[in-house]
């Protein structure tokens, strides 16, 4: 049986790992580099996109680190987007500048 000292504890322990971890924080990070990747001619500039990309990659891996448990999807490509996936988005309606090569 846990006593009513231990739980204090444990919610201590709790509340010091979140600000630690500044989870909140990183969320809003996230949402704000998607933002910032959505500005038109973001990724026209070649070192920004690069910049962006490695960002993206270690903040990918700190999250796999902090939730194991939990899939995270990302993609990257150093050849350029394919022509049938910049269709299929098209055909699917999804938002997108991309044209086959880009990126690459």
């Amino acid at each position: 049986m846990i006593t009513a000292e231990q739980l204090k504890d444990i919610k201590e322990r709790t509340e010091a790992l979140n600000r630690y971890l500044d989870i909140e924080g990183k969320k809003i990070q996230v949402e704000e580099e998607q933002l910032r990747t959505q500005a038109p001619g973001f990724w026209d500039n070649q070192k920004a996109a690069e910049a962006q990309s490695t960002y993206q990659g270690a903040l990918a891996a700190e999250l796999n680190r902090l939730f194991p448990d939990r899939p995270l999807y990302l993609f990257d490509t150093f050849s350029g987007f394919s022509s049938a996936d910049v269709e299929t988005e098209r055909q699917l309606d999804i938002c997108t500048r991309a044209s086959a090569g880009d990126f690459g």
